[in-house]
């Protein structure tokens, strides 16, 4: 895998490579509670499904998407309007290459994923705290991610769950 040349909205064409790359972290058991795979047909509507609020991106490196990371509803309540989940996934042959970290990342919008969840709670300017379980590397990642934007540490503590 050569060096990530970009970063892009998805759209319907990357419904395979992101069905592919799901099923290995189902697979493998990290960042995911899943159990049951993925079909292309499943991910090219969950990707029409989706709003600009809730953006999917795709890593790509020499023309091949090599991860995909998604901003998800947390809750439905309006006092959660201005949490989202976020979801990273990295191609197995990526992964520990510096995909997920670093500047030029995935990361740079949100954690790395890991085989740990973890539980952030992060305040941004102009809002109260929020918490949502992160599955990932979200301890590191996502507060010097979190910090650069400007929001502050109420706190988080960590679990792993490999193996559940």
């Amino acid at each position: 895998m050569g060096r990530v040349s970009g970063i892009r909205d998805a759209t319907a064409v990357d419904a395979a490579a992101i069905c592919r790359i799901y099923n290995q972290a189902i697979e493998d058991r990290i960042a995911t509670l899943e159990t049951e795979e993925r079909t292309p047909e499943e991910r090219r509507a969950w990707l029409a499904a989706r709003g600009l609020r809730h953006p999917v991106l795709v890593a790509e490196a020499d023309g091949v998407v090599v991860g995909w990371a998604s901003l998800n509803v947390f809750n439905a309540r309006r006092a959660y309007d201005h949490v989202a989940d976020l979801s990273l996934y990295v191609e197995r042959a990526a992964r520990g290459k510096g995909l997920g970290g670093g500047s030029s990342g995935l990361s740079s919008r949100g954690p790395v994923s890991s085989a740990t969840t973890s539980w952030c709670c992060r305040r941004s300017p102009g809002t109260r705290p929020g918490c949502a379980p992160t599955a990932g590397r979200a301890s590191e990642t996502s507060v010097s991610t979190g910090s650069r934007a400007g929001s502050t540490d109420a706190g988080s503590t960590r679990s792993s769950w490999r193996g559940a």
